[in-house]
C-alpha cells in the first residue's frame, strides 16, 4: 500500500489522514492527487461513459511530474487502491 511509503513528506501524510473518511469518493481522489502531485484534477463520469467508468484529467504535461519523480505508474497505484474496485477509469494529461 502506498499511503506511507517513503515518498511522502509529512505535510502530505498529515493532508492525506485528514481526508481518509472520504476515501472511494471522487472527493477524497481529488484530494489525493491533489496533495500527491501538486494539481488538482477534474475527475469527470458522464453518459456517454459505460457505466462505472471515470477520467481523470491532470491539468500538467506527464514530463512535469517526472521531474518530480512522480510516474504514471505511481498516480495509477494511488488511484487502483482507494477507487471502488467495481470501477474502471482513464488516466489523462492535459497542458
Amino acid at each position: 500500500m502506498v499511503w506511507f511509503s517513503g515518498e511522502w513528506d509529512g505535510r502530505q501524510r498529515r493532508a492525506l489522514l485528514a481526508h481518509y473518511p472520504w476515501r472511494g469518493t471522487r472527493r477524497g481522489l481529488r484530494r489525493l492527487l491533489e496533495v500527491y502531485t501538486g494539481h488538482s484534477p477534474q475527475i469527470a463520469d458522464g453518459l456517454e461513459s459505460p457505466l462505472f467508468h471515470f477520467q481523470v484529467l491532470l491539468p500538467v504535461p506527464e514530463e512535469e511530474l517526472k521531474d518530480k519523480e512522480i510516474t504514471r505508474a505511481s498516480i495509477e497505484r494511488l488511484i487502483d487502491e482507494t477507487k471502488p474496485v467495481h470501477t474502471t477509469y482513464r488516466l489523462d494529461f492535459v497542458a
